[in-house]
């Protein structure tokens, strides 16, 4: 349980900082800082659709591997765009 407190305490000053860094930023800035993280996501889905279908193809431990690699930079892509859209969203 404690472990679980810290973490989240962790988690939200690092959101914490993030949002105040926003604030210093433009609107183009963050616009811009939105298409290259968005560009990020979508150049990162047909690698993912790709792995996906090698490790249903082949169901190797090397095939779940790499899924589950091109799983993480998807979500952390997806988070990373969903970031700069409510940074960008919260100087309107």
């Amino acid at each position: 349980m404690k472990k679980a407190a810290l973490f989240f305490t962790l988690l939200f000053f690092l959101f914490f900082a993030k949002t105040a860094s926003a604030a210093d930023k433009s609107n183009d800035e963050l616009y811009q800082e939105l298409l290259q993280n968005y560009r990020r996501y979508q150049g990162l889905v047909e690698p993912f659709n790709i792995q996906r279908s090698r490790h249903l193809t082949y169901q190797s431990v090397a095939t779940q591997a790499d899924f589950l690699d091109a799983a993480k930079n998807l979500a952390s892509a997806e988070v990373e765009a969903i970031i700069s859209y409510t940074s960008f969203i919260r100087t309107y």
